[in-house]
């Protein structure tokens, strides 16, 4: 579940913060690098779960931003296809308060995985990040990325 505390991260801009919501027990990896800011937040108790996010060199339109996740998710579905990963190859979408995610599920042994693309707007800036890990995780995801601020 979710803890209602966030914390706020600079940004580059003199005005841009990003909250990003404490989920209890995990801690979110600042692996910003030369001016790229990426967090990651890990979920290894459900196996290989992880959130990536990152700040999107320019920021798109929000009637874009649903066109923009949809193209993404569809090539990965494409190269799906040449691999051995289990995949039905169908696209799910979920609406989010601030974007989309668009995401397929695939299987690995008894398990149900899900890799997913969003793309969220906050103020003058637009986010992008991935999720892959188990599909049961995928309501508290979504939880987590419409906490983000």
């Amino acid at each position: 579940f979710i803890i209602i505390v966030t914390f706020v991260l600079s940004s580059c801009g003199d005005q841009d913060h990003i909250s990003l919501p404490l989920v209890s027990g995990h801690e979110w990896n600042d692996l910003s690098d030369s001016g790229v800011e990426f967090y990651s937040l890990e979920f290894p108790e459900s196996g290989k779960g992880v959130l990536m996010l990152s700040r999107f060199p320019v920021p798109i339109p929000r009637s874009m931003i649903k066109g923009h996740t949809n193209d993404v998710i569809t090539k990965v579905a494409q190269s799906l296809i040449t691999t051995d990963v289990e995949s039905s190859g169908e696209i799910y979408e979920v609406e989010l308060l601030n974007g989309h995610l668009f995401y397929l599920t695939f299987i690995d042994g008894d398990h149900v995985y899900v890799q997913g693309t969003y793309m969220i707007n906050l103020r003058d800036s637009t986010w992008s990040g991935q999720y892959t890990g188990p599909q049961s995780s995928l309501s508290q995801i979504v939880q987590v990325i419409n906490e983000i601020k």
